[in-house]
Order: structure tokens, then sequence, then C-alpha cells
């Protein structure tokens, strides 16, 4: 029997779903523009990021002001240490990406979790 391939990856990678992909399909091709100039066809663009943006932060039970939206989890990571400033906590096992950022960015207090992997809060 052939061994079946399991991706447990997913943090790093995920295949995106047809519906997300359908979607998105007139902005790969035919809405491309940079939503940040000043043509019509890129403030159309803009126009429906904002509404996307707002249906999200509705989902989410907040403000669209409230949501920040990244291009991806290194821009999210340095952007939260950034904006953190003074000590961050995180975990000892935490992604080396994570933790050099947050050395760059902050006094870093590294916390090792317990052997079920959760963090003491006394600790």
């Amino acid at each position: 029997m052939k061994d079946k391939f399991i991706y447990l990856d997913h943090a790093a990678a995920t295949p995106m779903d047809s519906l997300v992909i359908e979607a998105m399909q007139p902005y790969f091709s035919e809405k491309f523009f940079n939503p940040s100039s000043p043509y019509a066809p890129a403030v159309t663009v803009k126009r429906d990021y904002r509404e996307a943006k707002a249906r999200i932060a509705r989902v989410l039970g907040v403000g669209a002001d409230e949501l920040v939206m990244t291009a991806g989890a290194t821009e999210s990571i340095n952007l939260a240490f950034t904006a953190a400033g003074g000590v961050s906590l995180v975990s000892a096992i935490e992604h080396s990406s994570v933790i050099n950022s947050a050395k760059a960015r902050s006094d870093v207090r590294l916390i090792s979790p317990m052997k079920n992997g959760r963090i003491d809060p006394q600790a």
C-alpha cells in the first residue's frame, strides 16, 4: 500500500478554498491595480478593499479602524512588537522569527511552558 501524505504545516501555507479563489479571481486578472494609486480603476479597487475590510470587522465585532491588515506573518509579527515596546513575554518554544523580532524591538522575557505546552500564569 502506498503511504498517504498527510500535510501538517497549515500554519506556514494552506491551500486556498475554491470559493476564495473565485471571489479573488477578478483581482488577479482585471482588477490588479494598486489601491493606493489615484487613477479611477485603482480607486475602485481601494473601495472594494475597504468594503471587504468593513465586512470582516463586522464579523469579528470590531470597527474597521481597529482591524489591521498586513501582507503576511513577518509583517504582522514585526508590527506587533514595534507597537508593544517595553517588555514582551514570549514563549520559549515560539518560532524563532517571533523571538528574534521581539528581541529586536523590545525587552524580552522568555517563558518556559509546562509539560502540557501551556503557560503558567504565575510564571
